[in-house]
């Protein structure tokens, strides 16, 4: 099956395991900076569809992985995350936005956007922090850049 996007650094390995030929690579900037913006999109819309927090911490991961690589300040996002009323055509409109032009007061406003959503969905923040760490300890960050091509039995 072929794939072409961006998956976390553990995924080819954990694939190889399971007895899978896998074919990955490791993107440029330049196309990693545009296939992390396709899974900001893709992560947001499958938490809009499951609602779940281990969806809405993918979420949180892709906004963690546009931290590290524009570099910027946690402590700057965190003074840009307002919670603010949830919805998903707000929540939608907010990852475009940054797609379109991302600057750190845009990401700010998505990140306190996530927090809106634990709301929405009855957990904490612990919560939705623990959930993207048991998620990194199994399939890694999105660091090493990897674009999964294909996957065959």
């Amino acid at each position: 099956m072929k794939y072409n996007k961006l998956v976390r650094d553990l995924v080819p390995g954990n694939l190889t395991k399971m007895g899978k030929y896998v074919v990955a690579r490791v993107a440029e900037d330049g196309e990693y900076f545009e296939k992390l913006k396709e899974k900001y999109l893709e992560e947001t819309k499958e938490f809009f569809k499951d609602n779940t927090k281990e969806e809405l911490s993918d979420v949180l991961e892709v906004t963690y992985a546009f931290r590290d690589y524009l570099a910027f300040d946690s402590e700057l996002l965190e003074d840009f995350a307002k919670k603010e009323e949830y919805t998903k055509e707000r929540f939608l409109r907010k990852v475009k936005r940054f797609i379109e032009e991302p600057n750190a007061k845009k990401l700010g406003s998505i990140l306190g956007m996530i927090y809106s959503a634990c709301d929405s969905i009855g957990i904490s923040k612990g919560e939705l922090e623990g959930s993207r760490e048991i998620k990194v300890a199994a399939k890694g960050k999105f660091l090493e850049k990897i674009i999964l091509e294909e996957v065959k039995e």
